[in-house]
């Protein structure tokens, strides 16, 4: 068999018909369809079973106690039985071709990890396509589920997801750059279309669990980098700087249940980042403090970068223009074209 989508589901019965359907439709046929059911509450379980009789490719599973998301994709890896694993959540859904063209050129390059683009979807309407800097480096790859691969590479380097109810996305993806023999590929035109959706983990806000398991999962991204040997500066700076900077924007926007652990965690992280010169040189203000570990001083500048926000209308209703400041910086942008920046 070519390839095995797993497909781990949670309440989600509104949204799978339009999920299956987009795999079911692959240009790709030879494949199967691994669906699990994290014991649901709502009839997700009921639906499932019912577009299993439609299709022999599709396979419901049941876990015996509500187990997380990483331990059932890492169960769905287990069952695999194809060549290629790939993997979608229930809410959204790929291109016909997306996995033949993957599979294409994983086949002909000898590459264990290849993978497309990625439009996301707010719930209450606009997409934007993610931009993908894979040239720069490959280590930039992020989005694991834009990619297929190789049942064999996640096999021999024991790659699975972290038992944590967010960010063990991270730590895969960081298992993957850091074992994978060849750099990841990017296969332009193709894409995975993710939905934003609220009740989602990503919500907006974060409670204190979700907060401490991002916490955890950053300390084994830096450990799995800062152990590795022969490390570019290019690729550790892809890998680590860029989760560094997103702990950042959990203390800035979304943990309002445990900021100071959030803050704690960006001062015992920070002195411990190789190259941490690059964040300071580009933000000081933030980053002394956390250099210096005065979690006060971190929380009085993160307190003061918090932008605000004046838009002028025409008539009331034409946007014109929009001012965005905070204690250090001014951007103004006039029918969305920046004018001047501004930085104390």
């Amino acid at each position: 068999m070519k390839l095995s989508i797993i497909v781990p589901c949670y309440n989600v019965s509104q949204f799978l018909e339009r999920c299956l359907m987009s795999l079911t439709n692959q240009t790709l046929t030879d494949m199967e369809i691994i669906c699990i059911d994290d014991k649901s509450t709502d009839d997700t379980l009921a639906v499932l079973k019912n577009l299993e009789k439609g299709d022999l490719r599709i396979r419901v599973i049941e876990n015996d106690e509500n187990m997380g998301v990483g331990y059932t994709r890492n169960r769905g890896i287990d069952l695999a039985k194809g060549e290629f694993v790939g993997f979608v959540d229930p809410d959204d859904w790929v291109d016909a071709n997306f996995y033949e063209k993957l599979i294409d050129v994983a086949e002909k390059t000898q590459t264990p990890v290849v993978c497309g683009d990625v439009y996301e979807y707010e719930f209450l309407g606009g997409r934007k396509k993610i931009k993908r800097k894979m040239k720069k480096s490959w280590h930039n790859f992020r989005y694991h589920y834009s990619a297929v691969y190789l049942r064999e590479f996640l096999d021999r380097f024991n790659i699975c997801y972290p038992h944590l109810c967010i960010g063990e996305d991270i730590v895969f993806e960081t298992m993957v750059k850091l074992n994978t023999p060849k750099p990841i590929l990017y296969v332009p035109g193709i894409a995975y279309h993710y939905c934003r959706r609220p009740g989602s983990l990503n919500e907006d806000v974060w409670r204190e669990k979700q907060t401490e398991d991002f916490i955890t999962a950053m300390r084994q991204v830096f450990d799995l980098y800062n152990l590795r040997d022969g490390i570019k500066n290019t690729d550790y700076i892809a890998g680590v700087h860029y989760y560094f900077r997103y702990l950042y924007v959990v203390a800035f926007y979304k943990s309002i249940y445990a900021p100071d652990k959030v803050v704690n965690a960006l001062c015992e992280l920070f002195p411990a980042m190789r190259m941490n010169w690059e964040l300071l040189r580009k933000n000081k203000q933030l980053y002394y403090p956390l250099y210096y570990g005065s979690a006060d001083g971190v929380r009085s500048i993160l307190k003061a970068q918090r932008w605000k926000i004046k838009e002028y209308k025409l008539f009331g209703a034409i946007k014109i223009a929009v001012l965005k400041y905070n204690d250090f910086e001014k951007e103004l942008k006039i029918f969305g074209i920046p004018v001047f920046v501004i930085k104390h």
